[in-house]
């Protein structure tokens, strides 16, 4: 398998939502795929509205958080960092 990344606009704009492109894109050459079991797609619930991930998993602000040390009053700003990136930048 082979993986390279792009900036390609051309490219980018294939995966554009709701007008917003992403700022780059990871291509990938696969040499054989296998398929699974449909009813294993259905169970997994990813596609669904009401998914909601696993209880107990730490959000990214408390890892970042934990791992740098932070105190309450950083890891408040790095929390709404992330919470604005999520609305403005991400689709």
């Amino acid at each position: 398998m082979t993986h390279e990344i792009t900036t390609d606009v051309e490219l980018l704009a294939l995966c554009a939502v709701h007008g917003k492109l992403p700022e780059l894109g990871v291509l990938i050459s696969v040499e054989e795929a296998f398929g699974h079991c449909s009813k294993a797609f259905r169970r997994s619930k990813l596609w669904q509205d009401d998914y909601v991930a696993i209880e107990g998993i730490p959000t990214l602000a408390e890892m970042m958080s934990g791992h740098l040390d932070l105190d309450d009053a950083t890891s408040e700003i790095l929390k709404e960092g992330i919470r604005d990136d999520v609305r403005t930048r991400m689709y």
